[in-house]
């Protein structure tokens, strides 16, 4: 399928329907499962089996941090996409990412044991420094 030919613009809606849908959606979905997890942890018993990808991996009073990994993923996927003909804007949007989240994280330190917290910091350290 080409750009702006006949067919283009059946795909370009199916396409912004299943991102929304999907993309969104989910996000959303996961983001108001984890405001509610405290509360709804207690009051329904399959819910941390459901959201249990979302939960398990980041210390009881660090069950938030699902959802800032999802942003944190979400940023870093959407920077090609932002400055697809622009290496340099690529560059800083990669680092101003990173740089915002590394901090967070080692302030935070979400993870279950303390190896995990210091792999993530070094590894995001080490991608910052091989970009900038």
């Amino acid at each position: 399928v080409l750009c702006w030919e006949e067919d283009y613009s059946m795909w370009l809606t199916l396409g912004v329907i299943f991102t929304l849908f999907y993309g969104v959606g989910f996000f959303t979905l996961c983001a108001v499962a984890n405001w509610k997890a405290p509360s709804a942890s207690h009051d329904i018993p399959r819910f941390t089996m459901f959201f249990r990808f979302l939960l398990f991996r980041f210390r009881t009073d660090r069950w938030y941090w699902g959802t800032v990994l999802m942003t944190r993923s979400l940023c870093m996927s959407l920077v090609p996409i932002v400055g697809s003909n622009n290496g340099n804007l690529q560059l800083l949007l990669f680092t101003m990412t990173l740089g915002t989240f590394l901090p967070a994280q080692c302030y935070v330190m979400p993870w279950k044991t303390a190896l995990l917290n210091y792999a993530d910091s070094i590894t995001m350290l080490v991608l910052l420094y091989v970009v900038g």
